[in-house]
């Protein structure tokens, strides 16, 4: 299990770094920008250096990545019903994303900022969820026609 869990680590890190680093770059992309946006302008403006605050996303981008790997061991629980196992999910992405985004200013610092923040959070895990649900019944009922066939 520890080799499995430094595994996740490991290769959850650098997937959080670049999907971090896609998303700055979407981000500049779509605010119109010619210039290269690295991080929120607020949490910029929290260090003396732009590459300082590039140097804490990237390592707080790591962690997310190695948090959310590691999160997904809870699909790993057999004896865990569903709902539970999503619970669970749900509520350590919750608890890891939530401080990391607030710091980093990927939302307003208001209670309206807050409550979009949640509601968004909310309605992307549920997106994700489904389609991984659906794609899991689908495997699910390809194995059994598989099975039906042999037998």
């Amino acid at each position: 299990m520890k080799k499995e869990i430094v595994r996740r680590c490991l290769l959850g890190m650098p997937i959080g770094i670049t999907i971090s680093y896609l998303i700055s770059i979407i981000i500049s992309y779509l605010a119109g920008s010619k210039e290269y946006i690295p991080c929120a302008p607020a949490f910029l403006a929290l260090f003396a250096s732009s590459l300082q605050a590039v140097c804490v996303q990237t390592l707080l981008s790591a962690f997310l990545g190695a948090a959310f790997s590691l999160a997904s061991l809870i699909w790993n629980i057999e004896s865990w019903s569903l709902l539970k196992q999503s619970f669970i999910h749900f509520l350590c992405l919750s608890i890891t994303m939530f401080p990391i985004a607030w710091l980093m200013h990927w939302m307003s610092h208001t209670i309206f900022g807050i409550l979009i923040y949640i509601v968004l959070f909310f309605l992307i895990y549920l997106c994700i969820w489904l389609i991984m649900y659906q794609i899991q019944k689908s495997e699910v009922q390809r194995i059994n026609q598989h099975l039906k066939k042999i037998v």
